[in-house]
């Protein structure tokens, strides 16, 4: 018996798990994240998700509805930027990433904060 020749995945797999995307729904954001910042699916290298970020970020807002989640998918897509590959990345359950003031993220959740509504006095 012979074991079929399993492909090492591109950067572009690797960076679509990271994501904690569905697979149908990761391929798409990462080409069109790709796309938005002017860089070719298939030459993507760790030194291009900086470019990548802010429209990931944006991209990741629109499937996941937790702030915390997109926090930790940027975060592992931070890591893996490094050259850890995905396997030796742990999932990251709190929001660990510092982003600067002007983060999208950072504006929503202060907007959507709940706050007292009534006769405050």
């Amino acid at each position: 018996m012979s074991r079929e020749f399993e492909a090492q995945p591109t950067f572009a797999d690797q960076l679509a798990e990271a994501t904690g995307l569905a697979p149908l729904f990761a391929s798409g954001v990462i080409e069109r994240c790709c796309k938005r910042a002017g860089l070719l699916v298939g030459q993507l290298k760790p030194s291009d998700i900086e470019a990548m970020l802010p429209h990931l970020e944006a991209s990741l807002l629109v499937y996941r509805k937790d702030g915390r989640e997109v926090l930790a998918a940027l975060e592992r897509v931070k890591r893996l930027a490094t050259n850890a590959t995905y396997a030796t990345l742990a999932p990251s359950h709190g929001a660990t990433r510092s982003a600067p003031p002007e983060s999208f993220i950072r504006e929503t959740l202060a907007f959507v904060t709940p706050r007292k509504v009534g006769n405050e006095r």
